[in-house]
């Protein structure tokens, strides 16, 4: 599970910069979940209010998670059948919940910086996916690592991974709004791979959600790069994929079924 945080060496030594507007944004490294880095998307999410796009002014809303959606989702869970855990899953469902709050801190720390209200309401949501999270971690009986501290995490380099990436998000609110687009693009990879690793129903169903809950806040950081005129190129999901995600609006029921796909 080493591999799941390959990714923030490569960051640091790289020293990957954002780029700027109609330039390539250079390679991020590898995946957080197999260290592989697909890098397979390179499809520009197109500008305008096409398909999956709301009108531009719209900011704020509903990003799939609040505490209603969170507390349904809980009950959906605990009538899921369960079982033994493999060492995969176990270290599966304790790297989602760092990951979410990675995603979390970075959204507050530049929401203080910047005061553009998309930061404080996916940063809300992220404690919401982590709160889901927790759920499964205590009914599994599994202790998470780290605290509740902002950027501080178990493993020392997602500490320097939230280092690095809030330090670009505060260079400009164009970076900071890559960097959330960047954050969601490679949570989806990470649950995916996470979704192939188990045949828990409750688990499953838990990914399903979270991974519904980042599409949806792909589509928020795009809409906002879209105002600012910047195409975003997927980085770790494929060019299909987020095609499929622009041409819905916004997900919003609980997902029940532990197979679906979008």
């Amino acid at each position: 599970m080493k591999k799941l945080i390959s990714i923030a060496v490569m960051v640091i030594m790289a020293g990957v910069a954002l780029s700027a507007e109609g330039q390539q944004e250079s390679e991020f490294g590898q995946g957080l979940r197999n260290g592989t880095g697909r890098g397979a998307g390179v499809a520009a999410a197109g500008r305008g209010n096409g398909p999956g796009r709301a009108a531009a002014g719209q900011q704020g809303g509903s990003y799939g998670f609040d505490s209603r959606f969170t507390e349904d989702l809980k009950l959906v869970m605990t009538d899921a059948e369960g079982g033994d855990l493999s060492a995969e899953e176990r270290e599966g469902l304790l790297f989602m919940w760092q990951e979410e709050k990675l995603a979390r801190d970075v959204y507050q720390e530049l929401y203080g910086t910047w005061n553009l209200p998309v930061f404080r309401n996916i940063a809300q949501s992220e404690q919401q996916h982590m709160e889901s999270v927790d759920m499964l971690l205590d009914a599994y009986g599994l202790e998470k690592a780290g605290t509740d501290e902002a950027g501080v995490y178990g493993d020392k380099e997602l500490n320097r991974l939230y280092a690095d990436l809030t330090a670009r998000g505060k260079t400009s609110v164009v970076e900071a709004l890559k960097v959330g687009a960047l954050i969601e693009d490679l949570d989806i990879h990470d649950l995916q791979q996470n979704l192939e690793l188990t045949d828990n129903d409750d688990i499953r169903i838990l990914y399903q959600n979270l991974m519904k809950g980042s599409r949806n806040h792909l589509r928020a950081f795009l809409r906002q790069l879209d105002r600012e005129g910047i195409e975003y190129e997927a980085r770790y999901i494929s060019p299909e994929y987020l095609k499929k995600i622009l041409s819905i609006n916004r997900e919003t029921a609980v997902i029940r079924d532990p197979e679906y796909v979008l």
